[in-house]
């Protein structure tokens, strides 16, 4: 989305969650923290059978917990930084790629493979629109009631995925 639309959406929410939650583990528990060190952070208290952490003891001073939030900011900019480059640098692939979602809808293993290894070039890059302002909004009139009193049906609201 930031590629191609140059915005971003609440559709991540849940990657973004998952990918600090980890970055922290890196760090405070796993030792792989290039300012930190490797040593751990907290006594985490688990419940192994339900998989579950009921607390945490924290066993650091606010100094290394700023340290720890830094170290893990750092992670999460960094592998944005090298997503962002891979999908800028790949960015014929990543069309030809949207382009046959398009058209399949989900893509797994031997076909998704194939398409990787296929010239870039075979397909020609989706005509996705740049970022535009929003158009001004304009209050909408409900359709009139039927005479027949049917049931109204409904028009999908244009948005992103109708291409505004």
């Amino acid at each position: 989305e930031e590629i191609i639309y140059g915005e971003m959406s609440t559709g991540p929410s849940d990657d973004i969650s998952k990918v600090t939650k980890l970055a922290r583990t890196m760090v405070t528990r796993y030792g792989m923290s290039d300012q930190l060190g490797p040593r751990t952070f907290g006594q985490k208290e688990e419940m192994v059978f339900l998989g579950r952490e009921i607390s945490e003891q924290r066993d650091y001073s606010e100094k290394i917990a700023e340290e720890i939030d830094d170290e893990v900011r750092v992670l999460i900019e960094t592998a944005q930084e090298v997503a962002r480059n891979i999908l800028t640098k790949n960015r014929a692939k990543l069309d030809q790629l949207a382009h046959k979602l398009l058209e399949v809808e989900s893509l797994e293993g031997e076909a998704l493979m194939a398409l990787m290894r296929a010239p870039s070039d075979k397909d020609p890059p989706l005509d996705l629109p740049s970022r535009t302002p929003p158009a001004p909004t304009v209050p909408v009139e409900p359709d009139p009631q039927p005479e027949d009193d049917a049931p109204r049906q409904r028009k999908p609201r244009r948005g992103l995925a109708w291409g505004n």
